[in-house]
């Protein structure tokens, strides 16, 4: 969400300011209604942030598709009356949507729209322009939005300190990949039945040396990174760089290790799959054996509001192409067993949270075989993460998972080295991992 100063009015008081984001608007509104209603749906949400900020609101204004700014009279609202708005944005929305049947007859059913919004608040700065205001209201969103646990963030002078460093952090992210400085190290994937690699797992990594002293403020964390991507709209870039590196390995592969049929697996950020599906059916169809590429998409990505059948449409187009979806990180979190039946995939990701816990725990232990038998049942295959000893790898084994990844096999390697151990399993030299893996 971008505020164009010149969208704003001058006032003589300083007014404080809400930004609003609903980042699934679009999305969802397509999905379920379609775009012509998307200005309806807009309309509605407009009427519910009216009636709820009145007699204290100002001004209303929609900023792009999906946000909303509100101009309001200083000090008159509190951050609790902001939470209770988050509250009402998030409840669902009921429309009726026309459907033809046969003859053209025309019924209409009840569509419900689950929605989650973003809130960055900033008190006036006690000068007449609201410019300043708005900016620190869309940092205080930037900071709601990266912080999902809390999704109403108000403006203070550490939110500013933190801004600042956050800002060239960006920076950093924006030269590294504009100049194709990030690395990708790829983690082997292990068959557990007969210990040999059938494919990686390919793994953000940051620059390394000698580019790497020119990025003093890029964090070195992968998934901080993807967080700063997400923020800044570059995830489509370093998605782009990402798969790029993916492709381009597996054809080193096909030249130096012929035959080895060696996948490759990418994650991939589930809001930017689901917003720009088409770009990747795009890629995907560029590919003569999309059946080696799986696209891992964090489970948590069906769990945000409204979301669950969008995924499941694009999950099906890409299935379709050839190209196989694995369901990452289950058992992070909140997962059920309802989601291995909601979702259609051909690989199932066990966290290494849950693995560790069955290793101490029979209960737990109880739980995994019974998510592998689930699995199992749909076609698909098992990968236990994490896997960071023998006693792991031997009860993985035992419960029915079908491959292995984690430090007991290997930490992610460079190309080169990936390529390598490709090439000694081509020679039946038995050197890449421990010969007691059958045990």
């Amino acid at each position: 969400m971008s505020v164009a100063p010149e969208t704003m009015k001058q006032s003589s008081k300083a007014n404080d300011i809400a930004c609003i984001e609903l980042p699934d608007l679009v999305s969802v509104v397509n999905s379920l209604l379609g775009m012509d209603r998307l200005q309806v749906v807009s309309a509605h949400i407009m009427d519910v942030i009216r009636a709820h900020m009145d007699p204290n609101l100002i001004e209303l204004s929609q900023e792009g598709a999906c946000g909303f700014m509100c101009v309001m009279k200083p000090g008159a609202i509190t951050h609790e009356h902001i939470e209770a708005l988050s509250h009402i944005l998030s409840q669902p929305l009921e429309f009726r949507v026309g459907v033809k049947g046969e003859g053209g007859a025309v019924s209409h059913v009840e569509q419900t729209l689950i929605l989650r919004p973003y809130i960055g608040m900033a008190r006036g700065t006690g000068q007449p322009s609201t410019v300043k205001t708005a900016h620190r209201a869309q940092v205080a969103l930037q900071w709601s939005r990266m912080s999902q646990a809390k999704p109403v963030h108000v403006y203070d002078e550490m939110t500013n300190a933190i801004h600042r460093n956050h800002t060239r952090a960006q920076q950093d992210l924006i030269n590294a990949v504009r100049h194709r400085h990030l690395s990708q190290f790829y983690q082997p994937l292990v068959q557990f039945s007969t210990g040999k690699i059938v494919g990686f797992e390919a793994l953000l990594r940051p620059p390394q040396p000698p580019a790497q002293s020119q990025y003093h403020d890029l964090p070195s964390n992968p998934a901080d990174m993807v967080e700063i991507a997400a923020s800044t709209e570059m995830m489509g870039a370093l998605t782009d760089l990402t798969w790029d590196q993916a492709i381009e390995t597996m054809g080193v592969m096909d030249k130096l290790s012929p035959g080895s049929g060696a996948s490759i697996s990418l994650n991939v950020n589930g809001d930017y799959l689901v917003e720009n599906v088409d770009a990747v059916e795009a890629r995907v169809a560029e590919l003569s054996d999309a059946w080696r590429l799986t696209l891992e998409i964090s489970e948590d990505a069906s769990l945000r509001p409204g979301q669950l059948p969008i995924l499941q449409s694009v999950i099906g187009r890409l299935r379709r192409q050839g190209c196989r979806i694995a369901i990452d990180d289950f058992g992070a979190g909140s997962s059920n067993f309802a989601r291995i039946n909601e979702l259609t995939f051909d690989e199932l990701k066990l966290d290494k949270t849950l693995i560790h816990k069955a290793a101490e725990s029979q209960p737990d232990m109880e739980l995994v075989e019974k998510i592998i038998e689930l699995a199992h049942e749909k076609g698909a295959q098992v990968v236990a993460e994490g896997i960071e000893t023998h006693d792991q790898w031997k009860l993985m084994k035992d419960a029915g998972a079908d491959i292995a990844q984690g430090y007991f096999l290997s930490r992610p390697q460079d190309q080169v080295r990936a390529i390598s151990w490709l090439q000694s399993q081509a020679q039946e030299k038995n050197l890449i991992f421990p010969s007691n893996l059958s045990g």
